[in-house]
């Protein structure tokens, strides 16, 4: 600390300490924000990994299981009314 003037205390080095508060602080901000990316990225990773095919959420086009239901009640339906105009047809 100097004393520039009778009775004032002042501190020489505020400013170089202000300019490495904001370097650090700014440090800090960008490692968070990395970290906060690195987690997404890693979420989406393990997300397309995972089996699409019982994604419930899915809305991209891919096969989901509502799909897959959709086309087993229509193959059914089919298959009985097939077999509904077989049996008519024998007797």
């Amino acid at each position: 600390m100097a004393h520039q003037y009778p009775g004032f205390t002042y501190t020489v080095g505020w400013a170089a300490m202000n300019r490495a508060y904001v370097e650090i602080m700014d440090e800090d901000t960008k490692l968070k924000d990395r970290m906060l990316l690195m987690e997404r990225v890693t979420k989406l990773e393990e997300k397309s990994k995972t089996s699409r095919l019982l994604d419930f959420d899915s809305t991209d086009g891919k096969l989901t299981l509502g799909s897959l239901g959709g086309g087993m009640l229509l193959t059914g339906t089919l298959a009985l009314a097939g077999w509904s105009r077989r049996k008519k047809n024998q007797k």
